[in-house]
């Protein structure tokens, strides 16, 4: 594929994974691995062209969600695939971003989609199980600097984090529980320098890597408690270029962290175990950007 935009990828039940993106000529594309082997890629034009990248969320079932900012305005788009029936939308979800769309999905199947509003605030719309998607709420919490990433917890809470647009920029997260009040914002007292803040689950915890100062990986960890352990840098893995950025399969799963080097090479490294130290950093080499 030409990608015009970053790309995210979805995995389904039965190790099916899904990934996709904004072509050259603004259409999201989709492309299918099954059985470890890759599809040809399909344009999807009947929904439009796309002003941001996509980015996606997916339950069991095969129901699959892909939100993009609009091209021809800055409200929220979205689209739904359901197996058996194919593709719904686009749905006009309104709203003034001034950032990507951020999507969760918790356990039990709520989709929770924020971003950073043209008025610098955290906005959010919401889409319990069998209804339709809520109008687009204010949260407040602004002003925000960069636009908010998010993780669903296994207990159905979400935590959103971003950073501020104040030099210096510190990190700041609200939670979001299954039921009650939202709690926030609250500064975990980390600075970052570039990138984004990008928060993951592995190894039953919860974790926030940034790039801070001098360049090193920190990483913030949530305490039983629910407050913030102090940043904590690690110092072996110098992050050159880029900010970090992670994902895993499942809350159990150990974490790796990636991220390019000065000559465009792709970079690697991770914790051993939840309670001992950190491997690499290991060159994986490529070109990125």
């Amino acid at each position: 594929g030409y990608l015009t935009a970053e790309p995210t990828a979805v995995q389904l039940a039965g190790g099916a994974l899904e990934v996709f993106y904004r072509g050259p000529a603004g259409y999201l594309w989709v492309q299918v691995r099954v059985g470890g082997h890759w599809q040809r890629p399909a344009e999807l034009t009947q929904l439009g062209d796309l002003g941001s990248a996509p980015r996606a969320v997916a339950q069991p079932n095969g129901v699959i969600d892909v939100f993009w900012r609009g091209s021809h305005d800055d409200h929220l788009w979205q689209a739904q695939y359901s197996p058996g029936e194919g593709w719904a939308g686009p749905l006009n979800l309104h709203g003034n971003l001034a950032s990507w769309p951020y999507p969760v999905e918790t356990a039990a199947g709520v989709v929770e989609v924020f971003w950073k509003g043209t008025d610098r605030s955290l906005w959010r719309v919401v889409r319990g199980v069998g209804w339709h998607f809520s109008q687009p709420q204010d949260l407040g919490m602004g002003p925000l600097g960069g636009g908010p990433q998010a993780v669903a917890l296994p207990s159905g809470e979400i935590d959103v984090v971003w950073s501020g647009d104040t030099s210096p920029r510190h990190i700041w997260t609200a939670v979001i529980p299954a039921s009650g009040p939202i709690r926030g914002p609250a500064n975990t007292g980390a600075i970052i320098i570039s990138g984004q803040p990008w928060p993951v689950v592995a190894e039953h915890s919860e974790v926030v890597l940034l790039r801070g100062t001098g360049g090193e990986l920190w990483v913030l960890t949530r305490r039983p408690d629910g407050r913030w352990s102090p940043p904590e840098p690690v110092s072996k893995l110098r992050l050159t270029w880029s900010g970090p950025f992670a994902a895993v399969g499942s809350a159990a799963a150990p974490l790796d962290v990636f991220w390019v080097g000065r000559n465009g090479d792709l970079w690697t490294g991770g914790k051993i175990s939840r309670y001992g130290g950190w491997w690499g950093p290991l060159n994986l080499g490529g070109s990125a950007t």
